[in-house]
């Protein structure tokens, strides 16, 4: 039996790691798995959408229900019709046209559910978004964005020091951040 008198606690964690990473065949670990991550680990990285008939269909019922929370005065019916219209020019089976409906109808309700209840879900960024795609749309495009504007983070699992972050944006910026650090300094008298 091994006999720890005055061992730290951060060479317990050491140790503890160390002894976890052997578990997987890569190691996982690293100072940003165990404090959270640093910016460079959440960086933006360009994905690009498939561009394929159901996952148009989805993207126009979001953006439609997103679109008709916030006021904009078009006809989702007609812009539906439209959309299944191109479709069905492009050699879709009545089948197929069928699914894209269902589709839609899904996305078109369950996004406008989810927001119907969120009285500031209109801001100035979002409706910015919503207002440059139900415009494409409404010109009867309907392809996927470019890479370039889909983006997506990657998920940083929770370290030791997140309690500091409540996840909260109104909250204000993240504890230790550069902005966090600028506030401090205009508080100070």
């Amino acid at each position: 039996m091994v006999r720890f008198k005055h061992v730290s606690v951060s060479t317990l964690v050491l140790l503890s790691a160390l002894a976890l990473s052997g578990c997987s065949g890569t190691s996982g670990l690293s100072t940003s798995s165990l404090f959270g991550g640093d910016d460079a680990a959440k960086a933006a990285v360009p994905v690009k959408e498939t561009n394929t008939p159901s996952n148009r269909a989805y993207r126009l019922g979001a953006v439609s229900a997103r679109a008709a929370k916030c006021g904009y005065n078009f006809d989702p019916l007609k812009l539906k019709t439209t959309f299944l219209q191109q479709e069905a020019q492009a050699g879709l089976t009545v089948d197929q046209l069928g699914q894209l409906e269902k589709i839609h109808s899904v996305a078109f309700n369950g996004v406008k559910k989810a927001v119907t209840s969120n009285a500031s879900y209109c801001t100035d960024k979002k409706t910015a978004v919503i207002r440059t795609s139900l415009n494409k749309y409404l010109a009867g495009d309907f392809s996927a964005r470019s890479a370039s504007k889909v983006v997506a983070t990657k998920k940083v699992e929770a370290g030791a020091f997140d309690w500091f972050d409540t996840g909260d944006e109104k909250a204000g910026p993240k504890f230790g951040s550069q902005d966090w650090w600028e506030s401090q300094q205009s508080k100070t008298p």
